[in-house]
């Protein structure tokens, strides 16, 4: 007696495997990107961040600004560049200390010169660079004399005086191609 039993062919069996690989093969290569994606999203979110640190940093130090009037040497400014005098707070040693700071961007990062005054050697000035594919960043400064933001600190009517402002404007371009815009505006006690 012959029963009617039903079996997978061999080609049967040779095209579930082959559509079964395939779609394994596309599986694997959309988590594989997306796992890349995922890598370079977050490389780029950490370099977001540490600007939104290094712009608070530099806020911070403004505002600590001291005017600092020995060789004629107070806050100066230019539209790319910005030098002043900050008291900070050296952690191990435990106290404050007045640094001359200055701050300029140099083959598309952001450089940060600072020393402290009366040191004149070239190993007193220690220089770091912070942020990256920097693709410019701008200073302007307000004071009491007027109702308009200046390219220059200072300037012939404003002497010794530290800005009432700094305008900070920088422009992040990172190799994704998507450029972003930073702005912060900071304000200086005039005591």
């Amino acid at each position: 007696m012959l029963t009617n039993q039903k079996s997978l062919t061999l080609i049967e069996i040779i095209v579930a495997v082959t559509i079964f690989s395939i779609l394994s093969v596309c599986l694997y290569s959309l988590f594989r990107s997306g796992l890349s994606l995922r890598r370079k999203l977050q490389t780029e979110q950490e370099q977001i961040y540490r600007i939104y640190l290094n712009f608070d940093n530099i806020a911070r130090q403004m505002r600590n600004s001291i005017k600092w009037q020995i060789n004629n040497s107070g806050f100066r400014g230019s539209e790319d560049s910005v030098e002043f005098y900050s008291v900070l707070f050296d952690y191990p040693e435990d106290y404050a200390q007045i640094y001359r700071i200055n701050y300029t961007v140099q083959d598309g990062s952001l450089v940060k010169k600072i020393s402290i005054p009366f040191q004149n050697s070239a190993d007193s000035v220690k220089e770091f660079k912070y942020i990256n594919d920097l693709e410019y960043l701008r200073f302007s400064y307000y004071g009491s004399d007027s109702d308009d933001w200046k390219d220059k600190w200072p300037g012939t009517e404003q002497g010794d005086a530290l800005p009432l402002g700094v305008k900070i404007d920088l422009k992040y371009s990172p190799h994704t191609g998507n450029s972003i815009m930073f702005h912060k505006s900071v304000f200086i006690r005039s005591d």
